[in-house]
């Protein structure tokens, strides 16, 4: 995997809406990332069954 390879999947998931940009980066300073769990949740729900009950439930 390259540079390359993790900003377009990031971007991937920046417009899914799982990851957001909690702190941008600054000069000398890397960004900090979170991820929206709830975002991430309600677009699995889904394939939850296909995981299994007790994970539905």
């Amino acid at each position: 995997m390259n540079e390359r390879t993790v900003k377009r999947e990031m971007a991937k998931l920046k417009t899914m809406g799982w990851v957001a940009v909690k702190r941008p980066a600054v000069r000398g300073r890397v960004a900090v990332y979170e991820l929206d769990l709830k975002q991430f949740l309600i677009d699995t729900t889904e394939v939850w069954p296909l995981i299994g009950r007790d994970f539905q439930a």
